[in-house]
């Protein structure tokens, strides 16, 4: 499906670093080989990265791959993000703008759907692993102020919506 799309080693570096006890976890990955040579700043096919996510999520389960996202986005947010950004809206945004950066040709995006005061609510179309961006999502959401966030996965791409999205409440 997605043949010609490449994304940034640094996606897929993020989510190895991420894990604990890595050595362990991708010693059956097919691919282990190939991920010791991916370079930050070089593109490769996406398909290493959405095979990488959907072992990992079938070997961690849903709630420890939800905690290799929010690990994933401390790293994101440390490397990736202005120091400038404030608001959970402004992260948000940033967001799709490092998708339209990692991501060539871009597929999908990151939008506000909807916003009012203590809640935010993001469609995503993106082609990455969605529990991975729930952990994105509740990160973000605590770096840029809201200490008691929730994050809820709405509607899901899986269930066969057409897109996720994602509630934020702070």
């Amino acid at each position: 499906m997605y043949e010609q799309t490449v994304i940034l080693g640094a996606s897929t570096n993020a989510v190895v670093a991420a894990l604990l006890n890595r050595d362990a976890l991708l010693a059956d990955f097919p691919r282990k080989d190939e991920l010791a040579g991916l370079e930050d700043r070089e593109y490769y096919p996406l398909a290493i990265y959405l095979e990488l996510c959907d072992y990992l999520e079938q070997r961690l389960g849903m709630y420890a791959f939800l905690r290799v996202g929010r690990r994933m986005a401390i790293a994101v947010m440390d490397t990736a993000f202005p120091p400038t950004l404030q608001t959970i809206e402004e992260a948000v945004a940033e967001i799709h703008a490092a998708h339209q950066l990692f991501c060539k040709p871009t597929v999908g995006a990151f939008e506000i759907a909807a916003s009012a005061p203590g809640r935010i609510a993001v469609r995503y179309t993106a082609p990455y692993n969605c529990i991975l961006q729930e952990g994105l999502f509740y990160e973000v959401a605590l770096r840029y102020g809201a200490s008691d966030a929730t994050v809820a996965h709405a509607e899901c791409r899986r269930r066969g919506h057409d897109a996720c999205r994602f509630e934020i409440r702070y």
